[in-house]
């Protein structure tokens, strides 16, 4: 009997270290996960900025500021809810993106769930910003340089 004790011991203090490994993986996996999107829009923002920049519109790269950087994207994640303005994020289903319009920032909902302590953020929170254009002296001639924008992430 007191084998068969000391083996359930060791069995459930094995298993509930597991478990909580598989759930620190579980959360990294969905990091990586909310990154690679961020990836992707940041990458779309990039190619949308020097394509007006090309076809000589440069003054239309600040409007991609007030844009929802979901509609470059040529397919949108299927965890991606929408626009929506002032959302109550509490009542939004956790794992998925969401712009908010009112804020305008790109909001990914961590399914944090009751497995990770308090102390974690709930969401992470992306905003365009225009990146100030430089000036280059060439010769008598001064002109800006190319004016871009960034996906960057904001306290939430």
């Amino acid at each position: 009997m007191l084998e068969l004790a000391v083996v359930t011991i060791i069995f459930a203090v094995l298993a509930g270290v597991l478990l909580q490994r598989l759930f620190n993986y579980q959360h990294d996996a969905e990091l990586a996960a909310a990154e690679r999107i961020a990836a992707i829009v940041r990458t779309a923002l990039t190619l949308k900025s020097a394509e007006l920049q090309v076809r000589g519109k440069s003054d239309e790269v600040a409007a991609l500021v007030d844009r929802n950087p979901m509609e470059l994207l040529a397919e949108k994640p299927q965890n991606y809810l929408g626009e929506f303005f002032a959302p109550d994020l509490r009542t939004l289903k956790k794992g998925n993106w969401l712009y908010d319009r009112k804020d305008k920032s790109l909001v990914y909902l961590l399914n944090n769930g009751k497995t990770f302590p308090a102390g974690m953020p709930n969401s992470l929170k992306y905003k365009v910003k225009l990146i100030r254009p430089e000036q280059l002296t060439v010769g008598p001639l001064q002109q800006n340089i190319v004016t871009n924008v960034s996906l960057i992430q904001v306290e939430g």
